[in-house]
């Protein structure tokens, strides 16, 4: 799964390979494992990253995934771990972010706060 996302969001992609977004959403969506290791790739992919082109990608991504990935997937995205210690963490003035991505991931969890379908439980983004 790793290597998937590595690839789909490395700076030097030009724009989003859309085709390359939704295989990642079909290994999500089948493996076993595939919610929770993708999770763990997008944390590791924005953790220390500071290039702003493949941060910009992997929100992308993400939001390709809370819209063609399951619940299973959504319930670990809305977890205080992803939104706090990984994407609330990338608003640090260290990772000098444009004003645009910053604002990209503030409006990623204020749609996440209002709700995923089906009623998930999204108390823990609601307290970020």
């Amino acid at each position: 799964m790793g290597q998937h996302i590595e690839k789909a969001t490395f700076a030097g992609v030009q724009t989003e390979h859309w085709g390359q977004f939704m295989h990642i959403c079909d290994i999500i969506n089948t493996a076993h494992d595939g919610p929770k290791d993708a999770v763990k790739a997008l944390k590791k992919r924005i953790s220390k990253n500071y290039n702003h082109k493949e941060i910009q990608l992997t929100l992308s991504l993400i939001d390709i995934c809370i819209q063609n990935c399951g619940p299973s997937f959504q319930s670990l995205i809305a977890k205080k771990e992803f939104v706090k210690d990984s994407l609330v963490k990338l608003l640090n003035p260290r990772y000098t972010l444009p004003t645009d991505i910053q604002n990209r991931i503030l409006n990623s969890i204020k749609m996440w706060w209002q709700g995923f379908p089906g009623g998930m439980d999204v108390s823990e983004v609601k307290e970020v």
